[in-house]
């Protein structure tokens, strides 16, 4: 391995990468390239910002505060980094060491030039600039001793690259099934989402422990010595989390290092170190054993045998009321569609994310204080929370068919019909959802029966009360997306503006709620309280006004249906 067959990967991988930006359109190349040129100068800048803050912030910087500090930038890099990581999963390996058997270099020389082309990341860019200034300011005010920041930030960032390595070499091989590459990608980015929301969860608490303890009145004296405090189980806290969690052992390398401890820091930086070589070493040998044909996943000659499955115990052999046969079947077999693809799994992902964050904030609050008039809003909320969830569905509902939806040209069935069965295939897992998190939000704030009953009622108005906008942007804007993911393949501006803003107007589907709920508070200011659940039968009332409107829909929109069925067949069925 030499220097310029490292360059020469490199230019490879800027290639490829360009290619991509210039296949997803103008538009997207041209943003790639000023954050491309944005990431070098703030690289650039922050060499500056951090030596000139890091000269005139050592005086007063502590060991502890020191820690903390660095603990910050760790955290921020960890989250960037991750980020990185989420986006590039449907590839195991930036450039695949298969296109390097043909050329004269060994396997062992392929793999390390692949990993260290994987160093290039806008957070390395960003980190290693940013190190190295505070790192000589540091060391010019705090004396020599500070140059360990230099061995302990490069063994940081082996440590990080290369259990990262390992981990998209390990996922390579789980996401060579396609199904289960998307269950994969969606458990990753739910948990990534949910760690991403640790910190602002700790601040809600933290500020909420804050207003309790603190008194209406304190000096100033108290307030120092609250702070003080404050600061000490920081510290305490970030002592035992740097001691756990490997990350944590460079900020306290760093403090070992102002503290003159030289051996603590090399205790920290060996035992990095050590998990990288380790990591990179357990890579290596898994990649070596897949190419020499060592993992198989079945023993020669094994054939799998599969059970024959009664008719009437199949899952398209069900009945589903209030449609016709026709209908029924293609309700079914849109919703299996819509259930074997994988990227359904990571759409489902929105309303679960929002609804942890939304209860996180509610619950920081004082439930108590709620009056009750105005329990029933945070259910009403999750009305405008479903809708969003399931608007990037709703709003592209054909780009699922992909080459199937020629079998919609072929069927001798009215147009409408394929809508109808297309919203009802959508039906059971938004309400589902939407059933879910009304009881778990019922549970915190305890609403009247009657209120819980009608904003039941009120996930079906508002699904069908949005699935005529759906069903025209579908119709009027379809977009292709790739599978495993859902992206857009090629995004269109005009496209790509209609199915942003369908799904900006996804929560206004909560307003007839919030009003009928708003007509029964006045009634009850009026009079005083009321035996009659006026809500519910608003409710009930406006569900009859919704399914009118909504039938009325499905006979206009199915003509615009047979009017651009083969232009919709056209753009969803472009080769990711």
């Amino acid at each position: 391995m030499s220097f310029e067959q490292f360059k020469a990967i490199l230019q490879l991988r800027w290639k490829i990468s360009r290619n991509q930006w210039k296949r997803a359109g103008k538009i997207n190349f041209v943003l790639m390239m000023i954050l491309l040129v944005t990431c070098l100068a703030v690289a650039v800048a922050s060499f500056f910002v951090a030596a000139i803050s890091g000269y005139f912030a050592a005086p007063v910087l502590t060991p502890a505060r020191l820690m903390l500090l660095w603990d910050a930038v760790v955290v921020a890099f960890l989250f960037f980094w991750g980020l990185g990581v989420v986006t590039e999963l449907q590839r195991s390996q930036l450039i695949s060491l298969e296109n390097f058997l043909h050329l004269p270099v060994t396997l062992r020389g392929a793999f390390v030039l692949n990993y260290l082309s994987s160093l290039v990341s806008p957070s390395l860019i960003m980190l290693l600039p940013m190190s190295a200034g505070f790192c000589l300011a540091i060391t010019l005010q705090l004396g020599i001793r500070m140059l360990w920041m230099i061995p302990l930030t490069v063994s940081f960032v082996m440590m990080i690259t290369t259990v990262t390595y390992q981990f998209r070499g390990w996922l390579a091989q789980l996401m060579e099934n396609k199904r289960r590459r998307g269950s994969i990608i969606a458990l990753i980015i739910i948990s990534f989402v949910m760690l991403a929301q640790v910190p602002s969860l700790f601040s809600l608490s933290f500020a909420r422990q804050r207003k309790n303890v603190q008194g209406p009145a304190q000096t100033t004296e108290e307030r120092a010595a609250a702070r003080a405090l404050r600061e000490q189980k920081a510290i305490e806290y970030a002592v035992l989390a740097n001691q756990v969690i490997p990350p944590g052992w460079h900020p306290l390398g760093i403090r070992a290092a102002a503290e003159g401890r030289w051996y603590l820091s090399l205790s920290c930086c060996a035992g990095m170190t050590l998990i990288g070589a380790v990591s990179l070493s357990l890579s290596y040998r898994s990649t070596l054993r897949k190419y020499q044909g060592v993992e198989s996943s079945k023993p020669a000659g094994e054939v799998q045998v599969r059970q024959t499955v009664p008719m009437e115990q199949t899952f398209m052999a069900r009945s589903v009321p209030f449609v016709s046969e026709q209908q029924g079947a293609m309700v079914l077999m849109n919703l299996k569609t819509i259930m074997r693809a994988p990227e359904t799994r990571l759409m489902l992902l929105t309303p679960v994310i929002f609804s942890t964050i939304y209860g996180a904030l509610l619950l920081s609050g004082k439930m108590q204080d709620i009056p009750e008039w105005a329990r029933p809003l945070p259910a009403i909320g999750v009305l405008g929370l479903s809708a969003f969830g399931f608007a990037q569905m709703l709003l592209n509902m054909f780009s699922f068919d992909r080459d199937g939806f020629r079998a919609y040209l072929l069927i001798p069935v009215e147009r409408r019909s394929i809508l109808l069965a297309k919203n009802l295939a959508f039906l059971p897992l938004a309400l589902g959802l939407g059933l879910l998190q009304l009881i778990a939000m019922s549970i915190v704030i305890l609403p009247h029966p009657s209120h819980f009953l009608a904003t039941a009622i009120q996930l079906v108005t508002g699904y069908l009360l949005y699935c005529p906008l759906g069903n025209l942007i579908s119709i009027q804007f379809p977009a292709p997306s790739s599978i495993g993911t859902g992206r857009t393949v090629s995004p269109k501006l005009i496209p790509a503006l209609c199915q942003g803003f369908g799904a900006m107007f996804a929560p206004i589907v909560a307003l007839p709620a919030a009003m009928l709920l708003g007509i029964e508070v006045g009634i009850e200011t009026l009079t005083g309280p009321i035996p009659v659940p006026v809500y519910l039968i608003l409710t009930i009332a406006e569900l009859g006004l919704v399914i009118w409107f909504y039938r009325w829909s499905l006979r206009q929109l199915g003509q615009l249906l047979a009017r651009r069925e083969t232009i919709i067949l056209q753009t969803i069925t472009v080769t990711p």
